[in-house]
């Protein structure tokens, strides 16, 4: 039983609420923070510090990124932000007829301010459509609907690649970006690229 459940399986149960306190933790060095529903939250937000060395947090961050580079979330490797994120499926039943698929991760990367937690409920086992996908539409949208968001991480993206960009530039990227990859996107999944596949 210990084994499966330090998996996930098993006895595990943590609600969306719980996920996303540890999911912050994580991407804030360990700060346990009290939810709120309130702009701006509370005014001494922080309930406890989880205390790790800084080589830790930095394997657990990187082994989230990494996960979106090439591993199980990797439909979040998109070029307008770095995310890092792990993904969870949970089986259901005693014939795992049904799963809960979980996205859990955080965004930008280098300087964390965005948790997020999607679990999709008992699904059927076949389905093939996870959590990772509701994410990903959720960030295209917020790239073309709040691409300032995205500015800082999109800035050092460019940055990198040496491109100097002002801020409006960089603005107008993130959109042009999500809106030509779903133009691609609808153009491969045409009738004649179906054929042709």
């Amino acid at each position: 039983d210990t084994y499966i459940t330090s998996i996930g399986q098993y006895g595990t149960q943590i609600t969306p609420i719980n996920a996303a306190r540890f999911i912050s933790a994580i991407a804030n060095g360990g700060k346990l923070l009290t939810p709120s529903l309130m702009l701006g939250g509370k005014a001494e937000p922080v309930e406890r510090t989880i205390e790790l060395n800084d080589e830790d947090w930095r394997v657990v961050h990187e082994g989230m990124r990494d996960s979106v580079k090439y591993g199980t979330s990797v439909g979040l490797n998109v070029s307008y932000v770095e995310a890092a994120a792990k993904t969870g499926t949970a089986e259901l039943g005693s014939a795992n007829l049904y799963i809960n698929s979980w996205s859990v991760g955080f965004f930008p990367f280098d300087n964390p301010k965005y948790a997020w937690v999607v679990v999709m409920e008992k699904g059927p086992s076949s389905n093939t459509t996870g959590a990772t996908s509701i994410v990903r539409q959720v960030l295209d949208w917020m790239a073309v609907n709040a691409p300032m968001v995205y500015v800082g991480d999109l800035k050092k993206i460019l940055a990198a690649k040496r491109v100097d960009a002002d801020l409006d530039f960089v603005t107008e990227h993130v959109a042009e970006v999500v809106v030509d990859s779903r133009k691609r996107k609808q153009d491969d999944s045409g009738p004649s690229n179906k054929r042709a596949r």
